[in-house]
């Protein structure tokens, strides 16, 4: 996903940030340029997560982006800032920022710039707030939506962007102190909703692991942060043929 400089203009306006997102083809950006399988995201907590369902942001409708720009004071880009993409430095992340200003400039008449900093600098920039839009990528720390969701309250050390919601603050201080673990999560997809709904973030897309694990193995399993502990892991004598065997031992 990418942080919004909410405290820029014209990122202070909700307006802009929805008409950004709308004009994204996410589809275009994970088929032309992330072979592994990277699927589209439309929100801030992926999928796979059991109980909780994600709060989605509205997918591309580039004639919706095109109109809420206009009505927030830029008719077919005119006199939109010259804003510019920030990403720490590396091939993929070039790719994408790149295809965002390509498909910002065609869809909504805006010029982009693209900006790469080497990693250290570029957290730098992103804790200063110097920049209009930066590259960010979050993996689970713990198996639940609270490990992304809590990253935007306002004082969060993460929550670089500006962006400050008390309704979301005291949602996600409430779940904290739930012990009805539906509840909770309840709680949790509300905070999710509001963040979706004013877009101080845009999701991008979800990585995926990339494994080669054959039938015999036992005790693999995929999860949200693609740990694969080797002692739990064990080979199925039934589904190993015997030649295989003699392969492992050589």
């Amino acid at each position: 996903f990418f942080y919004f400089n909410t405290t820029r203009k014209p990122l202070d306006d909700v307006r802009v940030r929805k008409a950004l997102s709308l004009a994204l083809n996410r589809e275009e950006i994970t088929k032309r340029l992330l072979p592994a399988g990277e699927f589209p995201s439309y929100s801030l907590v992926p999928p796979g997560i059991p109980g909780y369902v994600e709060q989605k942001c509205a997918p591309e409708d580039a004639d919706e982006a095109r109109r809420l720009l206009a009505e927030a004071g830029y008719p077919e880009g005119r006199g939109f800032p010259r804003i510019d993409i920030l990403y720490n430095t590396h091939e993929s992340h070039q790719a994408v920022a790149e295809l965002m200003r390509k498909q910002w400039q065609r869809e909504l008449g805006i010029s982009v710039r693209t900006r790469n900093e080497e990693w250290m600098s570029y957290l730098s920039s992103l804790q200063q707030m110097q920049y209009n839009i930066g590259r960010r990528g979050w993996i689970a720390d713990y198996n639940d939506p609270n490990t992304f969701i809590d990253m935007f309250i306002s004082d969060g050390e993460q929550n670089t962007t500006g962006w400050k919601n008390e309704k979301y603050d005291q949602l996600v201080k409430d779940a904290s102190m739930e012990l009805d673990p539906d509840k909770r999560f309840r709680m949790l997809e509300e905070a999710e909703r509001i963040i979706m709904d004013e877009l101080p973030i845009l999701p991008i897309y979800t990585s995926v692991s990339k494994n080669m694990v054959k039938p015999h193995v036992r005790g693999f399993y995929n999860n949200v942060r693609d740990e694969h502990p080797i002692w739990a892991m064990s080979i199925d004598p039934d589904l190993k043929g015997p030649n295989e065997f003699m392969k492992g031992e050589k």
